[in-house]
């Protein structure tokens, strides 16, 4: 019964991921789900977004499709505004 406080789901489009898959690993570091048809990662990425919609106060969504540093400094926040709860 135990949750995490804070779950933060990096969203990009499939299409996105797969070309940042195929663009950044070698053919050795390619697993079955990189290979997978772009009808399967729509169906697991619009799952991960109705699990965020419905617990929101706990999964937070960051657009990966941002610069690294973007992404970087919205995930920061994330965290340290979670943390303060417990320091």
């Amino acid at each position: 019964g135990l949750l995490p406080d804070l779950t933060v789901y990096f969203d990009v489009p499939a299409e996105v991921g797969l070309r940042r898959i195929q663009a950044h690993r070698q053919a050795d570091q390619v697993d079955r789900l990189d290979v997978e048809q772009a009808a399967f990662h729509n169906r697991v990425r619009a799952a991960y977004l109705r699990l965020q919609q419905a617990h929101p106060e706990r999964i937070k969504l960051i657009d990966a499709t941002q610069s690294p540093d973007q992404v970087v400094a919205e995930a920061l926040a994330l965290i340290k505004q979670t943390a303060t709860r417990y320091f």
